[in-house]
């Protein structure tokens, strides 16, 4: 953070800070979920170090990425194949991957 402040006070026409993008979400069980109040605290303190008259003309810009979006919605679908083999047992659904607009979204985990 001191670096970032450091860097800002050299730059008096800086109009913006892009803080970058894609907040956490949790995607398996060992994620844990994304502490907003934290966050909320460390960008008060970021403000708070930088120059008062930098402070007032400064924009810091997040981008959410999925984070508003990802947990939000719920999959139907139909079973239509049950098989078993050996000890594992698969399903067969009426949906594919490319249904997915993001298909990081196989890694997923999620439960049935």
């Amino acid at each position: 953070m001191d670096l970032l402040t450091n860097l800002a006070s050299k730059f008096p026409h800086l109009r913006h800070i892009d803080m970058g993008g894609g907040l956490g979400i949790v995607e398996h069980p060992y994620h844990e979920e994304l502490d907003l109040k934290a966050m909320g605290e460390s960008i008060a303190e970021l403000r708070s170090r930088l120059d008062p008259q930098l402070n007032e003309k400064i924009q810091l810009w997040i981008e959410p990425g999925r984070y508003f979006v990802a947990t939000s919605c719920v999959l139907l679908t139909r079973v239509t194949q049950i098989k078993a083999k050996h000890d594992w047992h698969y399903i067969g659904p009426s949906f594919s991957s490319s249904f997915f607009v993001d298909h990081r979204l196989i890694d997923s985990s999620r439960s049935l």
